[in-house]
């Protein structure tokens, strides 16, 4: 039986734990507490009614739905909350309820949750700990001279964003759903840390260690091919943290170096690239179109539009990345502008629109796989 869980604190950023939580394999969430000035409580329009029988509430004190555990999620904002979070769960703590932390504490404030947490009795789960531990195995691929890639036999379906904050979560998990919901055994790696809540794989830190950039790459394909051969599955589903190219010359995004990375580590049969909330045309997907294909070596097969839109003004003058999320309908009307493009364009914010995608990318693989056996 599934937990009764609270989400804390809570952003746009956990949108795919409230829209997609009936995927996750020991918690039901029926509730979410967002500090004041941080979440977007009133505003479901944005997030098309994700928050539907979930109770609300800006502190833990007013919320009054029964719950058994508090998923500390990572809101993944640039300021610290680890006192505000230690502050507003110490009732939690006192009523013994579970911690389950997704949240990137530095050492000395973990140990003073620790502490609190065994002085309560309450249990205390780390989730980035236990994925640490089921990683550690992934150095030992590091040390080989031995430049060859394997084939992935596998259909690799792929998803990548033109930058970062494109709702490529969000994707993975609408795709996830609708395959599974089909038959379709899947294996996955996902852009973000947690995924195990989902029931698939995240993403490997140890790519963003230091080490040589071409080891990495095969480092990625043997992963791949360690889970293909493990899992047996019908379908692997991989996503691409950050974006695949430079904003500008003030905005580089890494300048795209993970992308490159896995796309040579392994051969999409099918790609999906997400797009910032921008004024664009069919002109302009081409020339992403293009750029995909000869950087990256892959074809992009339909586009999704996100309602994050980059603020360049608070980006350059705080030096940092910053967003709007825009409401729905705005993206919708967008996408339907666009519906005359040669490459399809979708909203996975909309749910039929994500049937759409995933009926189109499905089709596609179908097709494929035909093609082969012929």
């Amino acid at each position: 039986m599934k937990k009764r869980t609270v989400v804390f604190p809570y952003n746009g950023e956990s949108l795919p734990l409230l829209r997609y939580r009936h995927m996750l394999v020991e918690f039901d969430v029926v509730g979410v507490v967002s500090p004041p000035g941080l979440g977007v409580l009133n505003e479901e329009s944005r997030y098309g009614g994700a928050f539907q029988n979930l109770e609300t509430s800006s502190h833990f004190s007013s919320l009054y739905c029964e719950y058994d555990v508090v998923l500390i999620a990572n809101p993944d904002v640039s300021f610290d909350m680890s006192e505000l979070i230690l502050a507003e769960i110490l009732p939690v703590l006192e009523a013994k309820k579970t911690i389950v932390s997704l949240y990137p504490f530095n050492s000395e404030t973990y140990c003073k949750l620790q502490d609190m947490c065994l002085a309560q009795g309450s249990p205390l789960i780390n989730v980035v700990d236990i994925i640490n531990h089921k990683q550690e195995h992934l150095s030992e691929l590091i040390d080989t001279e031995d430049e060859r890639l394997t084939t992935i036999q596998t259909p690799v379906l792929m998803v990548a964003g033109v930058y970062e904050h494109t709702n490529k979560f969000d994707i993975q998990l609408c795709l996830r759903n609708h395959f599974m919901q089909r038959g379709y055994k899947i294996s996955q790696i996902g852009t973000r840390t947690g995924c195990e809540l989902f029931g698939f794989h995240s993403f490997p830190r140890i790519m963003f260690d230091s080490f040589p950039e071409w080891q990495k790459v095969l480092l990625f394909n043997c992963l791949c091919k360690g889970i293909e051969m493990t899992e047996k599955p019908d379908l692997i589903l991989l996503g691409i943290p950050g974006g695949i190219m430079p904003y500008n010359n003030e905005l580089t995004n890494k300048f795209g170096v993970l992308a490159f990375e896995i796309a040579n580590a392994v051969t999409p049969d099918a790609a999906i690239l997400s797009l910032l909330y921008e004024d664009i045309n069919e002109l302009y997907l081409e020339n992403i179109y293009t750029s995909v294909k000869y950087k990256l070596g892959f074809e992009v097969d339909c586009f999704n539009f996100s309602n994050q839109k980059l603020d360049l003004n608070s980006s350059k003058r705080e030096q940092k990345n910053s967003f709007v999320t825009l409401k729905t309908e705005l993206v919708d009307s967008k996408v339907r502008n666009l519906g005359d493009c040669q490459i399809p364009v979708f909203d996975s914010l909309n749910t039929d629109d994500g049937m759409r995608m995933f009926e189109y990318l499905e089709n596609k693989l179908i097709r494929n796989a035909q093609t082969i056996r012929i």
